[in-house]
């Protein structure tokens, strides 16, 4: 069995591709081996250059084509209940799991990425992204932005979690600028969510600048640190 763990945030704009890529990238260039998969993508599909598998592929060097780290996708940019029906399609929850669980038997280390935040409903039958990380019973990253009202966001997503069974593993905060508020955050997310920091990334102007914003990422550590499940 694989190494995997499941990547949600606090909404659709928390960095969860860009910090995806990037774990991914120091990851490979560590000499480990690690792969990705986006069960449910809106808004566009694989090989437009834009959607969340070719930016991961383009950033994180994996190998083959962006179809290949997918298995749905839907062009108009919504929630997955919406986006399908518009298409008069369905996602089968069962489906989505056979294909996560298969996945996490091929690869060492595998980030499976959510679709916007974790109440996000994946069908018209209410099942939610939280119900989907629920079935694979897999660790829970959280990608945190480091804007304002982002203390409420984040304890609202870690209790939400933990009511479906989530083991939350721990926080990774994208686009940190050092301010003392952001100090603050930190502190108090940890603190209030009983929850550890995983990582900081800082803030950089874009993709081509992705070096920079892991220049001591530890990728033995990171993962051993992740998939440990403290307390659950």
């Amino acid at each position: 069995m694989g190494r995997a763990v499941f990547v949600s945030g606090t909404g659709t704009d928390a960095g969860k591709t860009f910090a995806c890529s990037g774990i991914l990238r120091a990851t490979r260039r560590a000499g480990l081996r690690a792969s990705y998969f986006k069960p449910v993508l809106t808004g566009g599909f694989p090989g437009d250059e834009k959607s969340d598998p070719d930016v991961t592929v383009r950033i994180a060097g994996l190998p083959g084509k962006p179809e290949n780290y997918a298995q749905y996708w839907f062009r108009e940019p919504a929630s997955p209940h919406f986006s399908a029906r518009l298409e008069k399609r369905a996602i089968d929850p069962e489906a989505l799991v056979a294909e996560a669980k298969r996945r996490t038997e091929t690869d060492d280390y595998l980030l499976i990425e959510g679709c916007g935040g974790l109440a996000v409903p994946l069908s018209d039958e209410g099942f939610l992204v939280s119900d989907f990380a629920a079935r694979l019973d897999l660790p829970l990253i959280l990608i945190v932005g480091t804007r304002l009202g982002t203390i409420h966001d984040t304890l609202v997503t870690i209790e939400h979690a933990r009511s479906k069974g989530i083991f939350v593993s721990g926080i990774v905060w994208n686009g940190f600028e050092r301010t003392p508020r952001e100090h603050d955050t930190i502190r108090t997310v940890e603190r209030l969510g009983d929850v550890r920091t995983l990582l900081v990334i800082p803030q950089v102007a874009g993709e081509w600048e992705i070096d920079f914003a892991f220049p001591f990422f530890e990728a033995q550590i990171f993962w051993n640190t992740a998939l440990r499940e403290r307390d659950r």
